[in-house]
């Protein structure tokens, strides 16, 4: 007996098929079955000729610029399942084809690909599966240290749940930072976003600057909405009115980066935030009525010199200029 363990997609499939192609003769009888997990309610053999002649069928002689092949490969990452679905999506196809294909998978990701990364991701417990969907839109290059002190201030069990998203390969830690391969990001961003396709404020999580922006626009009230992390590249001021995160009556984790606000007045927080970060803050903050339940307050290089009314509730990080 031979196991072989791994992220989906990776190639355990492919090895497998070539380890039974070069012993199966040495057997009376030999069947390959593959994706059991996945064809377990309706179990048949499935003799596919996985590696056939690795996807590019016929002979069409289409010229492709090496650009376009390069992106193609960067985006697969070196995944035999996704080198083989847009091997035999693209196949045939021209370089505008090829161009529109990379700028729709910019934006979402191949559904074939996205269900098998998708299988590990199924089988987690509730509290892995918001593990993993923080990292994945928030925290993919942090370090270890800093995703656990972030998590567990908002009551996740993140030791244990990191170990297990590792076991699943669905994270790795290298150099003690969280990592996380680009296809498993897309997916588990893509899930967020399923959430609600067409308006942000119904989803979990907020990660882009435009969703961010039409939420905190719309000044609508919301229970969907459990975690914001707005990192910009450089310093933006963003209008956010008084009441904008009060709305947010679920929001536990809130981190803004090079975010200044455009207007200087008080803004309100919800009074179950548990983990707040803005550097640079030069606005007046104070806690809606009810219990507070903020542990980690990160306000750096901010004109606050000393903690606001209210923020002295379980704190355990406190950061000031």
């Amino acid at each position: 007996m031979v196991g072989l363990w791994g992220q989906g997609g990776v190639g355990k499939t492919s090895l497998a098929k070539a380890i039974y192609n070069a012993i199966f003769r040495e057997f009376p009888g030999a069947c390959f079955l593959e994706r059991i997990r996945e064809n377990s309610i309706d179990l048949v053999p499935l003799q596919e000729k996985l590696l056939s002649e690795h996807v590019f069928r016929g002979n069409q002689e289409i010229e492709i610029s090496r650009n376009l092949v390069h992106q193609v490969l960067r985006y697969a990452r070196g995944l035999p399942l996704a080198l083989e679905v847009l091997g035999a999506f693209l196949c045939g196809r021209r370089e505008p084809e090829w161009e529109s294909t990379l700028q729709k998978l910019a934006k979402s990701p191949n559904k074939k690909i996205n269900d098998v990364l998708k299988v590990s991701y199924d089988g987690l417990e509730p509290y892995a599966k918001e593990i993993f969907l923080h990292i994945a839109c928030f925290f993919k290059g942090r370090s270890k240290e800093y995703i656990e002190k972030v998590l567990d201030s908002c009551e996740f069990d993140t030791t244990i749940g990191i170990e297990v998203l590792i076991e699943c390969c669905l994270i790795s830690e290298e150099a003690e930072k969280i990592q996380m391969h680009d296809l498993i990001q897309l997916m588990g961003m893509d899930i967020v976003k399923d959430e609600d396709r067409d308006d942000p404020i119904n989803r979990s999580r907020l990660w882009l600057h435009d969703d961010v922006l039409d939420v905190l626009s719309e000044d609508k009230e919301t229970k969907a909405i459990k975690a914001i992390v707005l990192q910009l590249p450089k310093p933006e001021d963003i209008y956010i009115g008084p009441d904008a995160f009060t709305k947010m009556k679920n929001l536990k984790l809130l981190i803004l980066l090079n975010v200044d606000n455009s207007i200087q007045g008080l803004i309100h927080l919800p009074s179950g935030l548990m983990w707040f970060e803005w550097p640079n803050c030069g606005s007046t903050l104070e806690f809606s009525y009810g219990s507070k339940k903020l542990v980690g307050l990160d306000m750096r290089n901010s004109k606050i010199k000393e903690a606001p009314r209210h923020f002295n509730v379980r704190i355990y990080s406190v950061l000031f200029h």
